[in-house]
């Protein structure tokens, strides 16, 4: 390549603010020794070291110190940089009239050459610049009709702002000098001299337009990398975005628990629960400081909705920048990236609760959050606020039986296709914004929710209190009362009795009507020796046999539902088809052969022999 001193960029502003490097990154600046560690080792080690390198490596171990600044934008280590270009495969296979620390620093620094701003704006190859849009507008200096003859001699760039037709602009500094020079050998009448000038002049402009051909064809074929298509490119970006998106979302914890104030007493330093109700492997504590200008968020968005939402970052994942580039645009927590996902993400947040608030009947009390043994607070130290401050509309989104669903159209009494979906836990990085128009409030299951905390003694407890008890739930209408070990999944039982249920007296036959067929697990139906739910201890998983003979490999028949045209009820064991005969069908005394027989037995029954 053809090196002169024109090429060479100019130093960005210091007072211009950097990227706050993550360790990979850091060049470790605020340590001098490290500095002169490296000017102090031989010229023929350091090359080898630099050799190794590749382009934004090479520029940020240029800001370690001015005497490597000073070192490595030299002209005698140009072949430095034409190394880390070539460790990148970034080498141009044609010399060109710009030099490799140039062309590193346009294609891999994602710096505006002005102002040290960070930029997605293109490369201009003519100017051999790459200016935001403020500094465009300082920098850039229109060409004017009557300025023909000194547009010859410029570097002129086709600029793409205009959309009906071309604007040409050139450096305002070289339109400065250019015509200073031409019009102080004007003044001095040397005809000679003006025209020698003016036709070397001529030819510098011709050779840069045609290298700026060249790079340009070169760069577009090259800026695609190893992708072999835009949709190739597209996943690799997301799935980079999608992890610093999901480590921004750790670091925003949404909501964490902190003992309460005891007579008085300051609350303790360390998040912990006061009880042994609480299990502290559940719980969800932020254990790190957070700027006080960091917003701790409930709810997250996923990735999809954070690009749908935020313009800049749609842009930067089109962006034109290698890949090392572009991942340590998303990597370094800069106010860019890190500053547009959080403005995104409490758009979002606002979005959500104000939809989901609306769904939710009126008559819905708030959570309980006063008289529980521990307080549930957003944020920690100084910045952390208890959730009770929230606006009414809020806390009642926290409530155990406050649920929500996607509706799917023509699904009936499918409990296994239905989603319960409570605030926030399951709106953190898994819903989308696009999903809103099937966002509903489930009635039934919030139903059943609410009959399940009145038989706790609970009606307003928060979801995220019973999520970290470390307790289990039983099912007390069950013939083997199955131990579930979260709430959910309990509502899940419930549910799929209730589908049961209703799918067996749809196909029921309205012959004998006088059989009853008794819904056990009815929400709204009270047994004293049966209630709904139980909170068992963790060390106690085992099942609980009910009343009854005991259990058997044998399976059961009731005789009583095929009577009404029930006929997929199968039973295992002699104690659980008496359970079934006592309570659903209301028979005191079970006898074998007339309310229940084996499966085998059935081929007995006249009618059931063809």
């Amino acid at each position: 390549m053809k090196r002169d001193q024109s090429t060479m960029p100019s130093s960005p502003p210091r007072k211009v603010a950097r990227y706050e490097l993550p360790a990979q990154f850091n060049a470790h600046s605020n340590s001098p020794h490290l500095a002169k560690g490296f000017t102090d080792l031989p010229f023929d080690i350091l090359v080898e070291i630099a050799t190794r390198l590749r382009p934004l490596e090479m520029i940020q171990l240029s800001r370690v110190s001015k005497e490597l600044r000073g070192l490595l934008m030299h002209r005698s280590v140009a072949h430095i940089w034409r190394t880390a270009l070539s460790n990148a495969g970034a080498l141009p296979p044609d010399s060109t009239n710009i030099s490799e620390l140039l062309l590193a620093f346009l294609i891999f620094s994602g710096e505006c050459t002005s102002c040290g701003g960070y930029t997605e704006l293109p490369i201009d190859f003519v100017l051999q610049v790459r200016l935001c849009s403020p500094c465009r507008g300082t920098q850039y200096y229109l060409i004017k009709s009557n300025e023909v003859d000194h547009s010859e001699l410029l570097f002129v760039s086709d600029s793409n702002v205009a959309r009906f037709f071309p604007i040409y602009v050139c450096l305002r500094t070289d339109y400065l000098k250019i015509k200073a020079k031409h019009e102080a050998l004007q003044a001095i009448g040397d005809v000679q001299a003006l025209k020698r000038w003016t036709e070397e002049r001529r030819e510098i402009v011709q050779a840069r337009y045609r290298n700026a051909l060249s790079l340009s064809q070169w760069f577009n074929t090259w800026k695609e990398g190893t992708y072999t298509s835009s949709w190739q490119k597209k996943l690799a970006r997301q799935a980079k975005l999608d992890k610093v998106v999901s480590e921004l979302q750790n670091r925003l914890k949404p909501i964490c628990y902190t003992q309460r104030k005891l007579n008085g007493e300051e609350s303790a330093s360390a998040a912990a629960p006061i009880d042994s109700n609480v299990n502290p492997s559940r719980l969800k504590v932020i254990d790190v400081s957070l700027p006080s200008d960091d917003a701790v968020f409930p709810s997250f968005p996923c990735t999809e909705d954070i690009l749908s939402k935020s313009f800049a970052l749609r842009e930067t994942m089109r962006s034109f920048f290698p890949e090392e580039t572009f991942e340590l645009q998303l990597i370094t927590k800069n106010k860019y990236i890190f500053g547009h996902i959080q403005e995104t993400a409490h758009a979002w947040r606002t979005e959500l609760e104000d939809i989901l608030a609306s769904l939710v009947p009126e008559d819905i009390q708030p959570v309980e959050l006063e008289n529980m043994d521990y307080e549930l607070v957003l944020g920690t130290g100084q910045e952390s606020k208890p959730l009770s401050s929230l606006p009414l509309k809020y806390p009642k989104l926290l409530r155990a039986d406050v649920i929500f669903g996607l509706n799917v159209p023509d699904i009936q009494y499918r409990s296994q296709d239905s989603q319960l979906l409570f605030y926030p836990d399951d709106f953190c990085g898994q819903f989308k914004l696009k999903d809103e128009a099937k966002l509903v409030y489930d009635f039934e299951a919030a139903k059943i929710a609410n009959a399940l905390l009145r038989a706790l003694g609970s009606p307003d407890l928060s979801y995220q209190a019973l999520s970290t008890r470390s307790k289990l739930f039983r099912c007390g209408r069950c013939y083997d009362q199955p131990v579930l070990d979260s709430w959910k999944a309990m509502l899940q039982h419930y549910r799929h009795e209730s589908y049961r249920y209703k799918l067996a007296t749809g196909r029921r036959s309205d012959v004998n009507t006088s059989i009853p067929y008794i819904f056990v697990h009815d929400p709204d139906s009270l047994y004293p020796d049966k209630p709904l739910v139980q909170l068992v201890d963790c060390d106690n998983r085992t099942s609980h046999v009910g009343p009854g003979i005991g259990h058997s490999h044998h399976r059961f028949y009731c005789l009583l539902c095929v009577n009404i045209n029930i006929l997929d009820n199968k039973f295992l064991g002699e104690g659980y088809i008496r359970y079934h005969v006592q309570n659903v069908h209301l028979v005191d005394e079970c006898l074998e052969g007339v309310h229940y027989t084996l499966c085998s037995s059935l081929s007995l029954i006249p009618w059931l022999r063809s």
